[in-house]
């Protein structure tokens, strides 16, 4: 079910159809149980459209995978899961070709946007030393190194540079999560004045949880607690600093706190998909879980602290973006604001621009994490009959839920429906 979630194929189970006699063009099983077999047999229009999906694709690992369990550190960048469900996809096309069907399905993305990418932030500190390693370690020239040491010394603060990252991500009509912890060396104050700054903008705040959240759920009830207290809001997600976490642990407590999404499940040494998907996903425990996974793949960090600076930095952003595309999946990136300067990282700021950029010319939704959690959640759930335009319509629109029909080449959008649909998030 949670791969053909992210699909967008719309399914049934036989169990709950509501009588025996109703037959189906297509009957996937997971497993090779005769009764199982011999049950989808009676129930499919074809007998050989019967799927059976332990032939099909490697079940085990795809668990694994899902329930964080796979541990091998390393760059990621084919995801093991969207090849896998490929796989199905092309093998319930051609189910359905042999009844002369098209297969529809849900497209990935509100409006026929061809991926998507999430802007995030941690802010780590609000004040940064122009005499950091990461600096002098770049590519500066002796007069901007000398420029920064007049700076230092005159006390300027070369680490906040929040209200940057909003003009360049303002300029193009786009927005970001800014993701906040409850505990600043220097204070709250300034943490507080760019919080109330980036609500006036419309940018989503959101927690960094950094201390033991990951592990505790005391510790996670308190920084949530702590954060409602000092901001004035409450938070839909967390990402935990320097990415700690616990399979399936960490899930489990941001469950039961009623999250909506976590963005930390990645390699904070390594780029590429942790998880070995690059769509958004429930993880599982013993079941599917109902917190939201939005895959980080790209963090700033990473490439300063392999050395990757310049060209080699972007270039493992766009090695990144390029496996995105291919799967209209997610691009969950993290600038944190501290590198977002000119004078002291001209190589980031470059790269970011160029992300910018080249999502909204390569047609990208480019959103908040809470706006992309959102959305797909509304998309797992919404059917492809949905309730246009009446006199019994909510008033407030959702989003577009389009559909494509997989062809040989791919996916072809077909077709349209402007949905006005009931909030389920």
């Amino acid at each position: 079910m949670e791969m053909l979630d992210h699909q967008g194929i719309c399914y049934e189970s036989m169990g709950a159809s509501g009588g025996s006699d109703k037959k189906f063009p297509a009957v996937v099983v997971p497993t090779d149980f005769e009764s199982s077999v011999t049950l989808a047999q009676s129930r499919c229009l074809l007998r050989e459209n019967v799927i059976v999906l332990e032939h099909l694709v490697d079940l085990p690992r795809i668990l694994m995978s899902l329930s964080g369990h796979d541990e091998a550190s390393a760059d990621r960048f084919e995801p093991f899961l969207n090849a896998e469900e490929a796989k199905i996809v092309r093998s319930l096309q051609s189910a359905m070709s042999r009844l002369g069907l098209p297969l529809t399905v849900k497209w990935f993305w509100p409006g026929g946007a061809n991926a998507c990418c999430v802007l995030t932030h941690d802010v780590d500190w609000l004040a940064y030393s122009p005499f950091h390693r990461a600096i002098l370690g770049g590519s500066l020239g002796p007069a901007s190194l000398m420029r920064l040491l007049i700076g230092g010394i005159r006390g300027r603060n070369y680490g906040c540079n929040v209200p940057f990252a909003v003009q360049l991500e303002k300029r193009r009509n786009l927005k970001s999560t800014f993701l906040f912890k409850t505990d600043y060396p220097d204070g709250t104050d300034s943490a507080q004045k760019s919080v109330s700054f980036l609500r006036r903008e419309g940018f989503e705040i959101a927690l960094h949880a950094s201390r033991s959240a990951h592990a505790e759920g005391a510790s996670l009830k308190g920084e949530l607690d702590e954060f409602r207290r000092k901001f004035g809001a409450d938070t839909a997600g967390v990402r935990h600093h320097i990415l700690k976490f616990e399979a399936p642990t960490t899930w489990l407590l941001e469950t039961e706190a009623r999250m909506q999404y976590d963005s930390t499940f990645a390699f904070n040494e390594f780029f590429g998909f942790r998880g070995e998907l690059c769509f958004p996903y429930r993880p599982f425990d013993q079941t599917r879980l109902p917190i939201l996974e939005l895959p980080l793949s790209f963090m700033d960090w990473t490439a300063l602290h392999r050395g990757q600076r310049g060209m080699k930095f972007r270039g493992a952003l766009e090695e990144v973006k390029r496996i995105v595309d291919k799967y209209h999946g997610v691009l969950v990136v993290n600038f944190h604001n501290t590198y977002l300067n000119r004078e002291t990282f001209p190589d980031v700021v470059d790269a970011y621009e160029w992300l910018l950029d080249e999502t909204v010319r390569n047609d990208y939704w480019v959103t908040t994490a809470r706006d992309c959690a959102a959305w797909w959640t509304f998309r797992s759930v919404s059917g492809p009959e949905v309730r246009m335009e009446d006199d019994n319509v909510p008033t407030e629109s959702v989003g577009r839920l389009m559909m494509a029909e997989v062809t040989a080449e791919g996916y072809k959008v077909s077709h349209n429906e402007d949905a006005r649909v009931e909030r389920t998030v």
